[in-house]
């Protein structure tokens, strides 16, 4: 057979997807109006790069959206929420304005990163960590913020909780009015089913840290870490939405815990590692790993 025409070839080609030419749309109007097209990019990026890169979690387009406009934020022990638009060339204050400046976790929701919520105060158990003042919740990029949770996160004597991580539910997600959100506090592991409307304690205890299985909705993965100690501390596995916790074993330490974090393998989630510190001597106790998701097969 010889070679094939081009008006084969062309025939073969795949059809431009709608979301490329949103994306062009989008560079043709900041071509012109120079800056409109980050307006009009929030819009249009996430079918465009859906069609560039194929089937991917909507947290990883929101990382792809991160990667390509060079957008990131940070949360500061003390200094606030900062974004920055050109990879970290520059930056800008978010929450000089907000009810408080220290932060614990920042996060972007992964259907409409124009939603963020930030927990305030730094769980970092130290002479210095500042108490917070609940949660943050900006739908508009960072722009405004509306405080969320006083009545849950501040005690009537002032004293505020502090926050260590932010899990929002992809399947929720996207919404301002019915995300599911769980919170790791200094008080207690919290959840809104309302977008941070409302709060309902799903776990007690001083929670250190909270990972969720990108595979499985409703898995999440806590840690009870109080420093000084105590009976409670520990890895704790919810199936459902935190309604029902078991707590781990399997080869875990059972004596002279102290504060656990946690980290989940972005390539494998099967793939968890614990650090947990000696309230002995307030050291590195060791790190623990597991390849199946329940921690504590092997101690590295």
């Amino acid at each position: 057979m010889g070679p094939k025409s081009a008006d084969e070839n062309v025939a073969k080609q795949q059809p431009v997807g709608r979301g490329a030419y949103l994306a062009l749309t989008a560079a043709l109007l900041g071509w012109m109006f120079d800056g409109a097209e980050m307006g009009v990019f929030s819009l249009v990026s996430r079918p465009a790069i859906k069609d560039l890169v194929g089937q991917q979690s909507e947290q990883e387009i929101t990382q792809w959206i991160g990667v390509i406009t060079g957008l990131f934020l940070v949360g500061a022990a003390t200094g606030g929420v900062w974004k920055t638009t050109n990879g970290g060339t520059s930056w800008t204050p978010l929450t000089d304005n907000a009810c408080g400046l220290a932060m614990g976790s920042v996060a972007i929701d992964p259907v409409n990163p124009q939603i963020i919520y930030a927990g305030t105060g730094e769980e970092n158990f130290s002479s210095d960590s500042y108490q917070g003042c609940g949660v943050l919740r900006s739908t508009d990029g960072g722009a405004n913020w509306t405080q969320l949770g006083a009545a849950t996160f501040i005690n009537a004597s002032g004293s505020a909780s502090r926050i260590a991580r932010i899990v929002i539910d992809v399947a929720s997600a996207g919404s301002t009015s019915s995300t599911i959100l769980l919170v790791a506090s200094q008080t207690g592991l919290w959840k809104s089913d309302n977008s941070g409307a409302t709060w309902a304690l799903a776990l007690a205890g001083t929670i250190t840290d909270l990972i969720a299985d990108p595979t499985t909705a409703g898995t999440y993965t806590a840690a009870i870490g109080a420093v000084g100690g105590g009976t409670s501390n520990g890895i704790y596995r919810t199936t459902d939405f935190g309604a029902n916790w078991t707590k781990l074993s399997g080869g875990l330490p059972t004596t002279s815990v102290g504060r656990v974090n946690l980290g989940m393998s972005a390539s494998a989630p099967n793939i968890i590692y614990a650090s947990v510190q000696a309230t002995s001597s307030t050291t590195l106790l060791g790190i623990w790993k597991t390849l199946d998701g329940e921690i504590g097969r092997a101690h590295v």
